[in-house]
Order: structure tokens, then C-alpha cells, then sequence
């Protein structure tokens, strides 16, 4: 992606407009993983919130916070 691309935003469709493909795919989830802390539930992956990146924000912002109310001193289990 170059950085004057202007079809490119918070809200563009990363899969439609051909920024992610299937590989792209796996390799977002590993950094998004490792990068937050969060592990993406599978149902996430289909979920229309996760095609841009505004939404994976979102998403990850919701699992972090889930995660703070589940585990508040930060173990599991």
C-alpha cells in the first residue's frame, strides 16, 4: 500500500478493495494477536466489524476490555 493511496482509510474495506487476502489474513491475526494481547475468536474472523480497520479496533478494544473484567489481575485461570 502506498502511502498516497487515497482510497485507503479507517473504514475502507481491507478484503473487497484488495489489501488482505488469505495469507494477509493469517499473518494480521498474528500480529493483532501478539501486538494486543487478545486471542480473535473465530466468529470474529467472519464478522463484518473485522474487514476494516477501524472495526479490528473496535474489536480489539472490546476483547481487551472483556479480558480486564474477566481476569482484572491479568491471569487466567
Amino acid at each position: 500500500m502506498s502511502p498516497t493511496d487515497r482510497r485507503f482509510g479507517q473504514r475502507t474495506d481491507l478484503f473487497d478493495n484488495g489489501y488482505v487476502d488469505s495469507v494477509g489474513l493469517a499473518e494480521l491475526i498474528c500480529f493483532v494477536e501478539e501486538e494486543f494481547g487478545v486471542e480473535i475468536p473465530d466468529e470474529l474472523l467472519v464478522a463484518d466489524e473485522f474487514t476494516t480497520i477501524a472495526g479490528i479496533s473496535d474489536a480489539v478494544l472490546e476483547l481487551r476490555a472483556s479480558a480486564a473484567i474477566n481476569y482484572p489481575n491479568g491471569k487466567v485461570g
